[in-house]
């Protein structure tokens, strides 16, 4: 990335204007309002994941661009990476929405597509279960060799609390041409980790 976008990302993420919208976007989370704490301390992690290019303006402004920004919560009895989305929407603005918790590398709209993969492998998509929520995902690797044109599939874990059990389910993401990305879950591979 260049070095000159990056500090202009760093300068939006430590204005405490966007700290505060980070923080707020985190309590509307499905994950937080599931697990709520009010001894929470956060810490921003210093990497990020940039989902579409960001632009900036000849004022410095951001003009374009979507990125995953990563804040690491603890004070909770266990800790968790939780996640949130940043939208350009206008010259300067930018829209803070909360993702999935964790290390998984999926996109805002390729997590709500997936959710339905987990949630089928876990088993609460018919099940009597109707309070279910995704608590965590982890990056396994890749998966396979990389396809001529350099395209790389890979699996990760997502972790789905189903009332108080935890079930931990592997997805399957084949990338194909066409930015198309192929989801797979197999019912045999979900483990329940603590009931």
């Amino acid at each position: 990335m260049d070095q000159t976008v990056a500090a202009r990302i760093e300068a939006i993420m430590r204005d405490p204007d966007q700290q505060t919208a980070v923080l707020a976007a985190i309590e509307q989370s499905v994950y937080w309002t599931s697990n709520p704490c009010a001894n929470a301390s956060f810490t921003w992690l210093p990497s990020i994941t940039i989902f579409d290019v960001v632009r900036f303006n000849a004022q410095g402004q951001p003009v374009a661009g979507t990125w995953r920004e990563g804040i690491f919560e603890s004070g909770c009895g266990t800790s968790q990476q939780l996640n949130v989305a940043n939208y350009v929407t206008a010259p300067g603005k930018v829209h803070v929405t909360s993702m999935l918790p964790g290390t998984t590398v999926t996109g805002p709209a390729m997590q709500a597509s997936a959710i339905n993969n987990a949630a089928y492998a876990a088993g609460v998509l018919h099940g009597s279960c109707d309070v279910w929520f995704i608590s965590n995902t982890e990056l396994v690797g890749p998966e396979g060799p990389a396809t001529a044109d350099g395209l790389q599939s890979y699996k990760e874990y997502w972790t789905v609390n189903a009332c108080g059990t935890l079930k931990r389910t592997v997805l399957h993401f084949q990338n194909l041409e066409g930015n198309r990305t192929r989801i797979r879950v197999d019912l045999n591979e979900t483990t329940t980790l603590q009931q």
